[in-house]
């Protein structure tokens, strides 16, 4: 019966976490009350003790969306789907952005990210020579910037080499934009035709106009 109320989880977690008597109240909507009251003392064991109270309770075939915000249920499969460490949450939720970025990350480099362990990050060298160096900080040390930076859109954090390359590739489209605004023209019989390639309205000076057309025009 334990494990039929809950197919979709290792049974030997659940009653790691929960006992038998346990498994059988969470079933009840108003257990799963209290003890939702009770989680908001969070601590790591608690968070994973009340992911598989959710388990439990959603495998009986009840609604807990009344009681848990769904932005809880998708942390608290997460966890139970052992993809997310409870330290993120704990660290993050503050932050529900910063925290779904951290959760994408395996748990090996989840851990390091949550813990004061320092990550090499590549950081602007001020040198003529070098235009990089590289640095070590704990995550919880770095700009918003730098979070962005080393965390990345993919599925583990950026190495030194992809955090230069992420840098670099930001300094050219700053100075694309400090060249002005980019554009090319057609004519129509008597007509000039001017596309600018970016959106909204934009001042073009008619200098850089007259210079845009003449490297054009052969």
């Amino acid at each position: 019966m334990q494990k039929e109320l809950v197919e979709n989880k290792p049974p030997e977690m659940v009653r790691r976490v929960l006992t038998d008597e346990e498994i059988l109240r969470f079933q009840d909507l108003a257990a799963v009350r209290d003890a939702w009251a009770e989680f908001k003392k969070t601590t790591a064991e608690g968070l994973v003790r009340m992911a598989y109270i959710v388990a439990v309770a959603e495998s009986a075939g009840n609604d807990v969306r009344e009681i848990v915000p769904s932005y809880m249920l998708s942390t608290f499969r997460r966890i139970t789907d052992g993809t997310m460490l409870p330290e993120v949450y704990l660290t993050f939720r503050g932050n529900l952005a910063l925290m779904n970025k951290v959760a994408r990350l395996p748990l090996k480099e989840q851990e390091c990210v949550v813990s004061d362990k320092p990550l090499e990050v590549v950081v602007p060298s001020g040198d003529s020579k070098s235009r990089y160096d590289t640095k070590s900080f704990s995550f919880q040390d770095l700009q918003p910037a730098q979070q962005d930076q080393l965390l990345g859109g993919g599925a583990g954090l950026r190495t030194v080499s992809q955090q230069s390359a992420y840098l670099a590739d930001g300094d050219r489209r700053r100075r694309g934009k400090l060249d002005g605004p980019d554009f090319d023209y057609e004519t129509k019989g008597k007509a000039l035709i001017i596309n600018v390639r970016k959106p909204g309205k934009i001042s073009i000076p008619l200098s850089q106009i007259l210079m845009g057309i003449s490297e054009r025009v052969r």
